[in-house]
Formats: structure tokens, C-alpha cells, sequence
């Protein structure tokens, strides 16, 4: 689910770059004289800095893997894109109502892989605030709840065409019963997908707390394997698990304690 929510947030994201908007109406405004000078600059200073001296507003697609970086240019407003693009490794461009988009294009080796801790952490923050509001009630029951309450709402009629083997289309249901109907499927098909990203939006806000462990080892020819996996705390009862997978360590074994 989350990655699936993922890939439909990055797509929805993607806009076209300065080639593709050249010939815009925005085309007079890129020829503007624009001055941004600035050292060791964040991505959000960066943007603010473009906002006051060129008047137009600027998004971007998430955090940038650069921390700070130098601006230093003086020309046209295309120009000053084309600066904060190369300083924080995003492609720049002008929308037809005239907003900035910076989007990630990843040609430094050092920001990959494409999503890193912020982002993380913002996009399970970003799935579980769209998640919260799609659940009818936080009581964890909710599902069976409703299910007896629509039990309990069949008519003698509908009663008899279960009993008998027939269907219930939503046709053959007064509007509480669709009602209910509808909040049953929304609960199940959400609570699972809410919970699963708020547990993992809390362990990602702990990162820091993680650890390596060892899940067990075994030993031959004086070659140790050793079970790995990393544990992130404060979510789930057990944590948040990876599997490292089995890793070899050279080396003698150590002596059995006595």
C-alpha cells in the first residue's frame, strides 16, 4: 500500500521541464533580470530567495538530498532556475500560471536511493493524515459493529432471500443499509493501510533508536554466520523488523563459555 501511494504521489508530481515551456505565455517574465546570491543556502531559503526577487511562488517535490548549497547568478529569471536546479540536483520549471516546480532528477550518485529519511518520514506523515479521516470511528470493533448493525437492519424479506441462497445487490437496500454497506468496506479496506502507516511513520521517527542484533549464528570451518536484522523501536509491539539476511564473518569462533 505504501508503496503504491508512493509511486501515485511521485507521478501525480512530475511536471514538464524549462524545453517544454519555453514558448509559454510566461516566456516575457523568464527574460526578467533576476540576482539571487546566497551562501550555504537551504533548498526552503532557496526558494524564498526566488520568491522575493523574482515574485513568482516555488514548489517542489520533496526535500532535496543536498543540505546547503552556494547561489551566486545574476540574469535571467531562467537562468536563476537553472542555478537552483544544478545546486540542489532538481529539475526546474515555469507552470503557465507562473509557479516554480522543482522536481527530483537524481543525476548525482550521492542522492540516490530516490527517497531518503525526510522523505520517508513525509510521505508516511502525508498517507496517514489522508488515511485518518477515511475510517468511520477509531474504535478498533468498528467493522464488527457494523456488521451487526446491518444484521440487525435486514427486513423479514431480505431475511428469507439470504436464508434462501440469494443475493443482496445494493439495489435491494434502503439508504441506511447502504450506508452501512458503505462504511463496513471503507473500515476494512482502510483501518489495516492506517494503522500499518502509522506504525511506520513512527518508526521512522525513530530512526535514531534503531540497532543491528543478531538473530541467532552458527558456526563451521571456523567461518561464523550470523543472523542479522535491524530493529526499530516505537512501533508495533515487537518494533519495526528488517531482515538483514544471513552474513558470513571471517575469523575464529569464539570459545563456549564455561
Amino acid at each position: 500500500m505504501v508503496i503504491l501511494l508512493s509511486v501515485l504521489l511521485a507521478a501525480a508530481l512530475r511536471v514538464p521541464t524549462l524545453d517544454f515551456l519555453r514558448d509559454g505565455p510566461q516566456g516575457a517574465r523568464r527574460e526578467n533580470e533576476v540576482t539571487l546570491r546566497a551562501a550555504a543556502v537551504d533548498l526552503p531559503g532557496a526558494l524564498r530567495l526566488l520568491s522575493e526577487k523574482a515574485g513568482v511562488s516555488a514548489v517542489t517535490d520533496g526535500p532535496s538530498a543536498r543540505e546547503r548549497a552556494d547561489l551566486d547568478v545574476s540574469g535571467t529569471l531562467r537562468d536563476a532556475l537553472k542555478a537552483i536546479g544544478d545546486a540542489f540536483d532538481l529539475d526546474a520549471g515555469l507552470t503557465r500560471e507562473g509557479v516554480a516546480v522543482f522536481r527530483k532528477r537524481f543525476a548525482d550518485p550521492a542522492t540516490r536511493p530516490q527517497m531518503h529519511l525526510p522523505e520517508l518520514r513525509q510521505m508516511a506523515r502525508e498517507i496517514t493524515h489522508l488515511l485518518k479521516p477515511l475510517r468511520s470511528s477509531d474504535d478498533p470493533e468498528a467493522v464488527r459493529v457494523g456488521r451487526e448493525a446491518l444484521a440487525r437492519s435486514f427486513t423479514a424479506g431480505q431475511v428469507e432471500r439470504l436464508i434462501a441462497g440469494d443475493r443482496l445487490t445494493v439495489a435491494d437496500l434502503d439508504p441506511q443499509q447502504t450506508a452501512l454497506v458503505q462504511r463496513i468496506v471503507t473500515d476494512h479496506a482502510v483501518a489495516g493501510a492506517y494503522l500499518e502507516c502509522r506504525n511506520l511513520l513512527r518508526a521512522l521517527e525513530g530512526f535514531d533508536t534503531a540497532f543491528i542484533e543478531s538473530a541467532g549464528a552458527s558456526t563451521s570451518g571456523g567461518r561464523r554466520t550470523v543472523h542479522l536484522h535491524v530493529r526499530l523501536p516505537g512501533a508495533w509491539p515487537q518494533g519495526l523488523i528488517v531482515p538483514l539476511g544471513p552474513v558470513a564473518l571471517e575469523g575464529a569462533a569464539p570459545e563456549a563459555k564455561r
